[in-house]
């Protein structure tokens, strides 16, 4: 008598089991068990995910706020290229300058010097003025009334005022105002000696408090006069 069709599925069933099975266990004995969404998954192997078509190999979406990918190390991953840097594109992150290089002046009083294209931020301000025929100028900043400096003569013919100072144009532009105690001719000549103002942006300044102390002689001794 012929087995029935109902007969024939239940072996065909248990070696198809058995051979899942035995593929199940060789590659958990090879590489872990397999990948399992939403539980850990144990690998002793590398795991490679490769796409042989276009676009990325992993594509990885979550709810708005929360992080697409969590490690648990420090160590440094080579190769992972960040588009944004805790939400700054990396042309934001580098050193920014700003040069403006004066024009020579007719003699005047004083000279007020702006400095447009200066977008608002902190800066760390450098400047050297000349003047030429004398005139001694004196420097500040007119908005922040920083960077009070006084020049001092390098010759017959030119005095130059060099200064450095922190100023904020965050709450709106700030100018350099520079007089002359007879009449003050800026003077910017290349390849001799130029008036020049820069800026370097400054993204974070912590403020501090100096300690003065007494100097000392060489000898370690108090400093004496004579």
């Amino acid at each position: 008598m012929n087995s029935t069709p109902h007969s024939r599925i239940l072996p065909v069933l248990l070696a198809a089991l058995v051979l899942i099975g035995g593929a199940n266990l060789a590659a958990y004995a090879a590489n872990g068990k397999p990948l399992l969404l939403g539980k850990t998954s144990v690998e002793t192997k590398k795991s490679t995910v490769k796409n042989t078509g276009k676009g990325p190999a992993l594509h990885l979406k979550t709810r708005p706020g929360e992080p697409p990918l969590k490690v648990n190390r420090t160590k440094k991953v080579n190769k992972l290229n960040a588009d944004l840097i805790d939400g700054a594109n990396a042309s934001d992150l580098e050193s920014l300058g700003y040069r403006y290089e004066l024009a020579s002046t007719a003699a005047a009083p004083s000279h007020e010097i702006s400095f447009p294209g200066l977008p608002p931020g902190v800066y760390l301000m450098t400047y050297t003025i000349t003047s030429v025929n004398g005139g001694s100028p004196y420097c500040f900043t007119e908005g922040s009334r920083q960077a009070l400096s006084y020049a001092s003569d390098i010759g017959a013919s030119y005095d130059t005022n060099v200064a450095s100072a922190l100023v904020d144009t965050t709450s709106g532009p700030d100018t350099l105002l520079c007089v002359g105690s007879a009449g003050l001719s800026l003077y910017s000549s290349p390849g001799d000696a130029l008036s020049e103002v820069s800026f370097v942006r400054l993204d974070h300044v912590t403020a501090g408090t100096p300690t003065a102390t007494r100097p000392t002689s060489p000898r370690g001794g108090p400093a004496t006069s004579r």
